[in-house]
């Protein structure tokens, strides 16, 4: 599949997307895989929650971010350039 930025942005994942989704008690984070391209600016801002795993797509370190981490966290959000990252209340 070729890849886009309009493609990526604002579509649902794919059933057998690899789609993750961990929760904590404070929020929400949630990872397209399908779109991440590696840019990795989500682990320069916030390395303690993200990583890239082993084919360089993002990954969540931590999956109980504590509450004082939520600045770092929403400006990894607002840096991923295709918009892979999600968070939630």
């Amino acid at each position: 599949m070729e890849w886009s930025l309009s493609s990526a942005v604002g579509e649902p994942p794919r059933e057998d997307s690899p789609f993750r989704t961990l929760e904590s008690s404070a929020m929400k984070i949630t990872v397209n895989t399908d779109v991440c391209i590696g840019a990795a600016m989500c682990t320069g801002l916030s390395p303690q929650v993200f990583t890239l795993d082993e084919e360089g797509i993002v990954s969540l370190r931590e999956t109980d971010p504590p509450e004082e981490l939520r600045a770092r966290i929403e400006q990894a959000v607002g840096s991923c350039p295709v918009a892979a990252i999600k968070i939630q209340d």
